[in-house]
């Protein structure tokens, strides 16, 4: 039976200085521990209740320590193959970040929605897009905005960022997610906190046209409210989310 470790966590002063720097060098590692959370393998819920065992050395979250100030505002499952995913808060940054998972190799469902890639017009007529993402999106696209709400003013005055993630699969449909942000911001009044994208291994989601669309949207965003307002890392590699030093 899991328990809830009582002792604070001491950091040495070199981990204080890495999570102090992770805007800069360490942002992507950060976002990489949330965004396999995500998977669901732990039930998101049973992982947040447990995280300060679950990080210990040889258990299922071992080193990842970026999760331990964060607590789960909500999780959600689409209506569409059943994709999970969930908005957490890290209390000492005040980052609000939204993590939707990727394939689960054990859902043939979620498989055939991966690989139905034809293409479907999106709805801004801007370009066409993958009709499986389309559809997984849109399963998850109700609870996961009502969930970034209820966090907005739940946390009224109190949120630095906003952090979008997801890797592989879970990377396109976060893209839509954002590029939904982005076209319409009655969605999400997010004023001028920034907001971040930051996807790992994700396919291509559209066509040029919905290239060039979401180009013009990040640049409207910026020109409103600064270019600090939208940030976007594609991470590609499989190391490429790791801090690396000489």
């Amino acid at each position: 039976m899991l328990t809830s470790a009582k002792d604070k966590l001491i950091l040495t002063e070199e981990q204080k200085l890495m999570y102090s720097n992770e805007k800069v060098t360490n942002f992507r590692l950060i976002s990489r521990q949330f965004a396999e959370l995500a998977y669901n393998v732990i039930p998101v819920a049973t992982a947040f209740q447990n995280l300060p065992v679950l990080v210990e050395p040889g258990l299922p979250l071992e080193g990842y320590r970026a999760l331990l100030p964060a607590r789960l505002l909500n999780s959600f499952v689409g209506t569409t193959a059943h994709l999970p995913g969930f908005v957490a808060y890290r209390e000492d940054t005040g980052q609000l970040i939204v993590a939707i998972s990727g394939t689960n190799v054990d859902s043939a469902l979620q498989a055939l929605y991966n690989i139905h890639a034809l293409r479907h017009p999106h709805p801004s007529k801007r370009g066409k897009i993958h009709s499986g993402f389309w559809k997984l999106y849109k399963g998850i696209r109700t609870p996961c905005l009502a969930g970034l709400r209820d966090a907005l003013t739940e946390l009224n005055g109190r949120i630095s960022e906003v952090v979008i993630t997801g890797h592989s699969m879970g990377s396109a449909i976060s893209q839509l997610l954002v590029l939904d942000i982005l076209h319409d911001e009655s969605l999400l009044p997010l004023g001028n906190a920034p907001l971040h994208f930051v996807g790992f291994g994700g396919p291509r989601v559209g066509t040029e046209g919905l290239v060039n669309f979401w180009s013009e949207l990040v640049g409207k965003r910026q020109k409103q409210h600064g270019n600090k307002s939208f940030a976007e890392f594609a991470v590609k590699m499989h190391n490429d989310g790791q801090t690396i030093y000489d």
